[in-house]
């Protein structure tokens, strides 16, 4: 990867934008990438917030397809 210029571009276009100064605030799916974006590229922590996944995986999981589907 690191020889690839599309994942290096890449990696400065998100340098660029984190640093940008009309970015206000950052919307992390999971902390594992909040993290990530504090550390990697310095952002401030107060600035990045976590927002978990909207569907409840527990409720809405393929494998109860069997299980709900004589009920609907």
């Amino acid at each position: 990867m690191a020889l690839s210029p599309f994942h290096r571009q890449t990696l400065r276009l998100e340098l660029a934008t984190y640093a940008s100064p009309r970015l206000k605030a950052v919307i992390a799916i999971s902390k594992m990438v909040a993290e990530d974006v504090v550390r990697h590229y310095n952002y401030p922590a107060e600035r990045v917030h976590h927002i978990p996944n909207g569907v409840d995986l527990d409720r809405f999981n393929p494998q109860l397809r069997q299980q709900h589907r004589a009920a609907v």
